[in-house]
């Protein structure tokens, strides 16, 4: 992940509802870590030409995965265990936000029955507004908008030993 994307998971809506209930605001890193999301719950549809109408298909290192856009841009990775989706996992570059692919990711997410989960954790709606107001407050943005202020203020928290 480059400094500038925003890191999204899709869950699938009916594995957290199986899970909680109900749709709690936030998962426990445990709990991303050791469920297997997407084991039950298979996309029903063409999500590969969808996802191919917005981003262009690349050349992936995995045979495990399929990708789309720019690996430092945005970007969509499919991963796959015997032909098997077991995650879903969107880069956005936020350099560059771009409104209709941000429409057509949550439209994506919403056919696929998935929930977004950001790389804090949080559960959020595939709506164009809820994930516009996430990114707007991730550390993506903040660098994006004023790189030397970012990494000022978080020096010390992002030296490499």
């Amino acid at each position: 992940m480059a400094i500038w994307q925003y890191d999204l998971h899709l869950i699938p809506r009916k594995a957290i509802e199986d899970l909680f209930s109900t749709v709690p605001p936030s998962l426990a890193r445990k709990t991303f870590d050791e469920v297997a999301w997407w084991k039950n719950y298979q996309p029903v549809f063409d999500y590969e030409s969808e996802i191919g109408s917005f981003l262009s298909p690349r050349e992936f290192w995995s045979d495990e995965a399929k990708a789309w856009g720019e690996e430092d841009g945005t970007s969509i990775e499919v991963w796959f265990e015997q032909k098997l989706v077991t995650d879903i996992y969107v880069r956005i570059n936020v350099a560059s936000l771009d409104v209709n692919v941000l429409e057509k990711l949550t439209g994506l997410t919403a056919r696929c029955e998935a929930l977004f989960l950001t790389a804090d954790l949080e559960v959020i709606e595939p709506d164009l507004q809820n994930l516009t107001a996430h990114i707007k407050q991730s550390n993506a943005f903040r660098f994006v908008e004023n790189p030397e202020q970012f990494l000022s203020k978080n020096v010390d928290r992002l030296r490499v030993a």
